[in-house]
């Protein structure tokens, strides 16, 4: 019997050693993956961050100053900027507000024959030419919502497909 269990904890021992090494192997292999990945990854977002553009909307105040101000503090100040502003305040006029959106539809067409993968958006519009513009960048590339608070803009969601999920 001591020749069984000699023989029984060999095989035992081999099949652990087999199973660490492999482990090891599979484990070092998938490291390498990974790393190649990441590198990968990072060398895209880099060519994304080429085409990185900033859309402004804006009625009676005009932001852009402040726009560029974030721009450059996250270290995208030379990112093209696209900008539709009305001077004074939205009438209770509809032609007055799709004036705006016809102007917003064109500068969003500017954007996409550049072949544009991400819009940063900030806006000081109605809520209701918000809705407008996002029905118009929808479908786009991706759209980066940006929003002002306490004195600085903050990031606040995506406008893509992903945001949006059906019950």
């Amino acid at each position: 019997m001591g020749d069984f269990m000699n023989g029984l904890l060999q095989n035992i021992l081999t099949t652990v050693i087999v199973a660490a090494v492999t482990w090891w192997i599979t484990w070092r292999t998938q490291q390498r993956r990974i790393r190649k990945l990441q590198a990968m990854v990072q060398v895209f977002e880099q060519q994304r961050g080429e085409y990185e553009v900033a859309l402004i909307l804006s009625a009676r105040e005009d932001i852009k100053q402040a726009v560029c101000n974030h721009l450059a503090s996250e270290g995208r100040q030379s990112i093209p900027l696209f900008q539709v502003h009305a001077e004074g305040m939205f009438s209770d006029n509809e032609d007055d507000w799709m004036n705006y959106a016809s102007q917003i539809r064109k500068k969003v067409r500017e954007i996409r024959e550049q072949a544009v993968t991400r819009v940063y958006l900030y806006t000081n519009v109605p809520v209701v030419m918000g809705v407008f513009a996002g029905a118009i960048l929808d479908n786009g590339p991706e759209v980066v919502v940006m929003h002002y608070f306490s004195g600085a803009y903050k990031r606040v969601g995506k406008l893509a497909q992903e945001t949006i999920t059906y019950a």
